[in-house]
């Protein structure tokens, strides 16, 4: 096999078996080259070969320059039926179900409730197209949910402020808030959440998190 050839099967396998985005370290540990212009071109031919080829498949570079194979949007509802392994760890999971509570967060308070290697969770999200951020105030970044996390969860909230109220009237409805469910009981959330020590912060992100694994 060329070595090129073979450089291409390695970075296959290992977004394959990864099933998480690959920063360009990485790629270059698993076809084995010093290279980082060499790495990059590789993962760009392995990107337009997978997305010219397949149909439901695509290798997506994300702005931080990182690697994944996914699933396209058009197949989510099908991931969701038949997927037998998680696309993200619970860890994410339960950053990202925070998120989805109380965006607009910044990553300080994410910080103070998830912990220091919420900003990992933080880059793993962004590369998979789960959350954005925008600035605000005093160059502090404002997490928020994307479309395409409400078109794989199958939560239809209409925008990422929607997003959250639907959370919260589903949470609210199940006997773990206190919010209205439509958006003007935002505040009272945040206050509630933010007199909570980190152990009980906790369990409110198991809930919503429950929520949104399973799509409503």
């Amino acid at each position: 096999m060329h070595r090129e050839d073979e450089m291409l099967a390695r970075l296959e396998v290992a977004l394959y078996a990864s099933g998480r985005p690959l920063s360009l370290e990485e790629i270059q540990s698993a076809i084995g080259t010093e290279s980082r212009s060499k790495a990059l071109k590789v993962a760009r031919m392995l990107a337009e070969r997978v997305n010219s080829t397949f149909h439901a498949l695509e290798v997506v570079e994300s702005p931080s320059g990182s690697f994944v194979l996914q699933i396209k949007p058009s197949y989510y509802s099908m991931v969701r039926r038949f997927s037998t392994r998680p696309l993200l760890s619970k860890a994410v999971l339960r950053t990202l179900a925070y998120i989805a509570y109380m965006q607009p967060v910044n990553a300080k308070r994410l910080a103070e409730v998830r912990g220091s290697q919420v900003y990992e969770h933080l880059r793993e999200l962004r590369a998979m197209g789960f959350i954005s951020y925008s600035i605000e105030g005093r160059r502090s970044r404002m997490y928020r949910t994307t479309s395409k996390f409400a078109e794989y969860f199958g939560i239809d909230g209409g925008g990422s402020e929607g997003v959250r109220s639907l959370l919260v009237s589903r949470v609210d409805a199940a006997g773990a808030g206190d919010g209205d469910g439509d958006g003007r009981g935002k505040g009272k959330d945040r206050d509630r959440v933010r007199g909570m020590d980190a152990h009980t912060t906790s369990d409110l992100a198991d809930g919503i998190t429950t929520i949104v694994a399973h799509g409503g």
